[in-house]
């Protein structure tokens, strides 16, 4: 884990030096959703997707018209849902910088881009919704915080693609999608152990399956950036 960390900030030192090289600078703002889950080595649990919000700043540093570093710090909601009788909903709110090649294609205002790159996640808040349904047939909402039972980092390879406008001034609005791919299991040492991460609250079985749990999201963005 620590070779991956340093080597995000070996490529984000470079990203930086090299803005003196850059021919246009642009900053702005995204925003819009993440589709996230897990994929697991356990069977234990059907687990499907849930719907998050990203959103934050974002800075490309443009070396010529069709390549540029892309980076910034977002507000990322990954998260994940595990199907049963009563649905249980867990939500990791993390804070994301993302380290991307942009390569824009064509000449005119709609330019199409990909882009692809690492994203380091520091996580700040992880918690769970349980559903419990009462004999009234009431559903009943219990929110746990997990924080002790996931790692901190999270690490993803990101890929996809987009389509930008520019207007005459200069200011750029986009929309994007792409697919975040992690490469570390979230859950620490306590989170992979059944009897610590068991639901003493609920009087259920252990919360987590033991077995890797690693990301997989789908982001859909759009936003808007100025030159400076």
């Amino acid at each position: 884990m620590k070779k991956i960390v340093y080597s995000i900030a070996f490529i984000a030192v470079l990203g930086i030096s090299s803005s003196s090289c850059a021919q246009k600078l642009m900053l702005g703002l995204r925003g819009g959703m993440d589709i996230g889950t897990v994929a697991s080595d356990s069977t234990a649990y059907g687990i499907s997707t849930t719907t998050g919000l990203i959103a934050g700043g974002q800075l490309d540093v443009w070396f010529n018209d069709h390549v540029a570093l892309s980076t910034g710090v977002l507000l990322d909601q990954k998260g994940w849902s595990v199907e049963s009788v009563d649905p249980d909903n867990f939500t990791l709110d993390y804070i994301e910088i993302p380290i991307f090649l942009k390569v824009a294609f064509g000449t005119g205002n709609f330019r199409p881009y990909v882009f692809a790159g690492p994203s380091i996640s520091y996580m700040v808040l992880g918690y769970t919704n349980q559903f419990q349904t009462e004999d009234q047939n009431i559903p009943n909402e219990n929110t746990f915080n997990i924080n002790d039972l996931v790692n901190t980092l999270d690490f993803s390879v990101v890929g996809g693609a987009g389509v930008a406008y520019n207007l005459p001034s200069g200011t750029q609005i986009f929309v994007d999608a792409g697919y975040a791919y992690g490469l570390v299991n979230i859950l620490n040492e306590k989170g992979k152990s059944s009897e610590a991460n068991s639901y003493a609250l609920l009087g259920e079985g252990p919360l987590f399956a033991p077995g890797a749990f690693l990301t997989r999201d789908i982001r859909i963005a759009g936003g808007i950036m100025f030159p400076i």
